[in-house]
């Protein structure tokens, strides 16, 4: 064990209870040890619930300190110890059985100090055990301070996190709720309406008011704007990104059309760009209707993509993945059935180009690209290819 001493000298200055110990308490220290012993990756060197015989002092290597879940039997990480660290050292105030488990990390060497030599050390010698009990009981309660304030933060965090979890449970049910019923009244008022065109003009109303009710109750659950989407943070890269997208969209549906108006019979006589499909608009309404979609679709995407999307990537749990497309297919789900009382064609087609919107909102959190796609999409596809016929809009 001699050969030990530079070694262990410089160890034990890492740790808060030998910092100021001269070399003549560590060669005391050393004379007590056994044999090192070594442990591999993955083993475990104390087992909750033992009889403790021995603590020791960490020579080589980092071990973690877990817990065990009984239900779901899981091991939860306490601590990780690095070399000089003690450990099972409270064996040596109360020789209680061990509270936890300690696991190797890696290669791992400890130094053992045996209780039972500590229990038969002569009263001239008491200096050493009485120093560690002393130090050792000065290193818990400065733990327990520690603890103390962790355990405060902990229920802290849990508390917010209850309370925003039922703000946000609210928000996610409200719209869920009131999305139906925005349907119900479209279905309604569609069916009130000779011109399906007109329907944009009758709904505009209902979706502002929508969007205000669905505003207030972001505003009560506490958190920024900003997690909804109403921010200019990365607006530039987001707006670039939807540019391409949109264009490419653009592209895909005038290659769909030349596919239908060359392999279709019904729509043979049709032409590609059908600007005239909306003749029976006079330029006056025609304009009034882009400026009203201008101002419609901007509404939508904050109340499905900023709103229900929004609420959902906080409200769901799991991997951020897998709560972005969850939070994007059931915003999607809500966006596209929300159409049904137009065409089946169009829900169908609006929950595919919503997957692109629901994916390029969550890149960016912003809703200026997604809305600037929205707009141009929706006005190329009516009133410059003509998607009226085929969506039966």
């Amino acid at each position: 064990m001699k050969n030990l001493m530079p070694e262990l000298y410089k160890i034990l200055g890492k740790n808060p209870i030998f910092n100021d110990c001269s070399p003549e308490k560590v060669q005391q220290l050393v004379e007590l040890l056994d044999e090192p012993i070594h442990f591999s990756p993955g083993d475990f060197i104390l087992r909750e619930g033992e009889p403790p015989s021995a603590m020791y002092i960490l020579f080589q290597g980092n071990v973690e300190v877990v817990k065990k879940d009984n239900k779901s039997a899981r091991y939860h990480q306490l601590e990780v110890l690095k070399p000089g660290a003690f450990v099972g050292e409270m064996a040596l105030i109360d020789a209680e059985p061990r509270s936890a488990d300690v696991r190797a990390l890696d290669d791992v060497t400890l130094l053992v100090l045996p209780l039972g030599k500590m229990n038969k050390i002569s009263p001239s010698d008491l200096d050493i055990p009485t120093q560690l009990k002393l130090r050792l009981a000065k290193t818990v309660a400065e733990r327990l301070r520690s603890t103390n304030e962790n355990v405060v933060r902990s229920l802290e965090a849990h508390l917010e996190e209850a309370k925003a979890r039922a703000a946000l449970g609210y928000l996610t049910s409200y719209m869920l709720i009131t999305s139906c019923i925005f349907m119900l009244v479209l279905g309604a008022l569609t069916n009130m309406v000779d011109n399906p065109s007109s329907t944009l003009l009758i709904t505009l109303p209902i979706i502002i008011f929508y969007a205000l009710t669905i505003g207030l109750v972001i505003h009560r659950s506490g958190y920024p704007l900003s997690n909804y989407g109403m921010t200019t943070k990365n607006w530039r890269v987001a707006l670039k990104e939807s540019f391409w997208a949109t264009l490419v969209v653009a592209l895909a549906t005038i290659l769909f059309k030349w596919y239908l108006v060359t392999m279709t019979e019904s729509m043979a006589n049709d032409p590609i760009f059908d600007i005239v499909a909306s003749a029976d608009l006079s330029l006056s309404m025609f304009i009034m209707i882009c400026i009203f979609y201008a101002l419609f679709a901007p509404l939508q995407e904050f109340i499905i993509r900023g709103g229900l999307q929004g609420a959902l990537q906080m409200f769901l749990t799991g991997s951020p993945k897998r709560r972005t497309w969850g939070a994007i297919l059931v915003a999607n789900l809500m966006y596209s059935v929300s159409h049904v009382v137009l065409s089946m064609n169009l829900v169908f087609l609006t929950f595919i180009i919503g997957l692109l919107w629901g994916w390029l909102y969550s890149r960016h959190g912003t809703l200026i690209g997604v809305s600037f796609s929205h707009i141009f999409i929706g006005l190329f596809a009516f009133f410059v290819v003509g998607f009226q016929k085929l969506l039966g809009a």
